[in-house]
């Protein structure tokens, strides 16, 4: 079993001795300023440009983390702590931007923001990982929200729907 597969478990720690729940306990000042913990809440098939030690899946890593029902709890966690630091809030596949954190949605509803990366990586691995139509959901959202709110970038919500293709599972 890979440390990638076994860090979404709860077993082991990251490359920086930090075990899942201690990333889950960041703040959101935290969350913002620490840049080497989303590739392994949210791992994806590609190497990272921006850290050279972040986990890459490979076929059985993905496999696995499909069928393992703890991964996928602790995943769709991850997913949602990082939806509250976006000020985004989630009723099943449901999304809406929350009326009194306009402060969160500044950190990716904005010309080009490190966050931006963050949710391309996201909408891959919950893809890759077996959680498509929750993937396919918030694409939708990123996409149409940022669109409406004419802050975006054409190149980044590009990179969003690229991101994960349904089609190709």
């Amino acid at each position: 079993m890979n440390q990638i597969t076994q860090f979404l478990q709860r077993k082991v720690s990251d490359n920086k001795g930090r075990q899942l729940a201690d990333i889950w306990a960041f703040s959101d000042f935290q969350l913002e300023h620490t840049h080497n913990y989303i590739q392994w809440l949210f791992p994806i098939d590609k190497p990272s440009a921006n850290n050279r030690y972040a986990p890459v899946l490979t076929e059985n890593d993905i496999e696995l983390c499909r069928q393992d029902m703890r991964i996928q709890e602790n995943l769709i966690f991850s997913f949602n702590m990082m939806l509250k630091f976006w000020g985004i809030e989630r009723q099943d596949c449901q999304f809406i931007l929350i009326a009194n954190q306009p402060q969160n949605h500044k950190l990716w509803l904005t010309r080009y923001n490190h966050n931006q990366l963050r949710i391309s990586r996201v909408i891959r691995s919950l893809g890759l990982l077996g959680q498509i139509q929750l993937a396919k959901d918030f694409q939708y959202f990123v996409i149409k929200t940022a669109y409406d709110s004419q802050k975006v970038s054409e190149e980044t919500m590009q990179n969003w729907l690229i991101a994960f293709d349904a089609s190709s599972v």
